[in-house]
């Protein structure tokens, strides 16, 4: 089975990013070791990329956790539209069968198909309006 032009530009594009990195990463001290002058304070500079790895690490961290909680907000919402799209669509269906709508909850008065339909309807707009709410996508609430 034969790959597609892009496919194969993708996988070398990949290969090509690896082969890079670990050039960068096997070289970089060779360079840098042709590079000083004769008499340069290893230890001291070692001391000097400590003392700024610790803030850079520090941020590292902080944004792997502003990630996360992103992340998990991102996720929340999926479930919530996922939610919401299965409601929609069961209230649909009842809409466009009557025979369906009964399911839902017996009413307690005597109402007309036409009533129905329009309480279901008003039902999805009341759910649209209260998934709006808590999911913060209204600027005026």
């Amino acid at each position: 089975m034969s790959q597609s032009l892009t496919e194969h530009r993708i996988i070398f594009k990949w290969t090509a990013t690896v082969l890079a990195a670990v050039a960068v990463l096997v070289g970089a001290p060779l360079l840098l070791g042709r590079l000083t002058p004769a008499g340069t304070n290893w230890e001291r500079l070692s001391d000097i990329s400590q003392t700024y790895g610790t803030p850079l690490s520090i941020a590292a961290l902080a944004g792997v956790a502003v990630s996360l909680v992103y992340q998990s907000r991102q996720t929340a919402v999926t479930y919530a539209e996922a939610q919401r799209a299965s409601h929609r669509q069961l209230v649909i269906m009842a809409i466009d069968d009557p025979e369906l709508m009964v399911c839902w909850e017996p009413f307690t008065v005597p109402v007309t198909a036409l009533d129905a339909k329009q309480i279901a309807y008003t039902n999805l707009i009341v759910s649209n309006w209260s998934a709006d709410y808590r999911l913060r996508r209204c600027p005026t609430w």
